[in-house]
């Protein structure tokens, strides 16, 4: 299913939520594509200035700049590029929108965009657009070009691990949901949760009920998605922790049940927490976030996902005490 002969593709994934862009660049790893990220729509047009990108994953509603404006932006550059004698191409640029509505594929390629994912991305749809806007690059085989090498089928993705790793990648994000919504201060709120943070939220309940979820937790996530609807943040501040919880527990059972035997060394690299301790110490909060954010990339098992979500919740909070605490709970003094 990995198809190594593509790493030199190059992909541009654009979205405001660390999470968001994670998943993303988990899921196109797994046709072993590789992508620059950026978190905001000027992020993305200065990448695009020094790029060339084969296709672009945009993010639709962002604050600021959203996606249709950052397209419009980049469709702008590359109208001047032609005009200005360069041989320029058209990027293909894929729309990534919780808005899956009637109509909604008319819109955007009236936007400019080229075609559009629903979020959560689904793994069949993300293989139709690889193969629609991809089948056609040449693929580097020994150095030598060749348009020969096949895409991985929809039938190879949908029955493979990859969709027990999005289910677990769904729970992470709404882990960040919940740290934040028990963390940020109601003070706030208004400023930190805006209506497209309210959107993704309701869109990733959604994601996470299938035919075979409890009723009780159908119940929750109704509630929790009607919420979100409303952006009734103290709502979800109530119900999301026990939902959470339940959830939690109902998938150690399903996993137990099912006999998943998937064994992942739970070692973080030895330099991330002393890192984090030292800008800690120095005050770097930017270095501080990284390395928090390079644990959530390594830290694989419930121990070190829990490791990584206490930390994250406590550098929100700005509880830096706290922090040197916990590492030093972690074996780092």
């Amino acid at each position: 299913m990995i198809i190594k002969n593509l790493i030199q593709v190059q992909v541009l994934v654009v979205d405001d939520l660390p999470a968001n862009l994670l998943i993303a660049m988990g899921l196109l790893a797994r046709y072993g594509l590789r992508a620059d990220t950026a978190a905001s729509g000027r992020e993305a047009i200065e990448l695009v200035k020094r790029n060339n990108y084969d296709i672009i994953f945009m993010d639709h509603i962002m604050p600021e700049m959203d996606g249709v404006e950052t397209t419009a932006a980049i469709r702008a550059l590359e109208m001047n590029n032609e005009e200005s004698g360069k041989n320029v191409k058209r990027t293909p640029i894929i729309a990534i929108t919780a808005n899956d509505l009637p109509g909604m594929g008319e819109y955007y390629l009236k936007q400019g965009f080229d075609d559009y994912l629903s979020k959560p991305i689904n793994p069949e749809a993300l293989d139709e657009v690889i193969n629609k806007w991809l089948s056609k690059q040449p693929v580097i085989i020994n150095k030598q070009v060749s348009n020969e090498k096949p895409l991985p089928s929809s039938s190879h993705i949908s029955n493979s691990p990859l969709l027990i790793d999005i289910e677990a990648q769904r729970f992470d994000i709404l882990n960040h949901y919940l740290v934040s919504f028990t963390s940020v201060p109601e003070t706030d709120w208004r400023t930190k949760f805006d209506s497209a943070y309210f959107e993704r939220f309701t869109a990733l309940i959604k994601s996470l009920i299938t035919a075979e979820t409890p009723a009780v937790l159908r119940e929750q996530a109704d509630l929790l998605a009607e919420a979100g609807r409303n952006g009734d943040a103290r709502k979800i501040k109530e119900t999301l922790p026990v939902f959470c919880e339940a959830l939690k527990k109902w998938r150690e059972r399903k996993q137990k049940t099912a006999g998943d035997e998937r064994k992942i060394e739970d070692k973080i690299p030895d330099e991330i927490l002393p890192r984090l301790k030292k800008a800690i110490l120095a005050g770097e909060t930017v270095t501080a976030e990284t390395a928090i954010g390079e644990l959530g990339k390594t830290a694989l098992t419930p121990a070190g996902r829990e490791l990584y979500f206490n930390l994250y919740a406590l550098m929100l909070e700005g509880n830096t005490e706290k922090i040197m605490e916990v590492i030093k709970e972690a074996g780092h003094d």
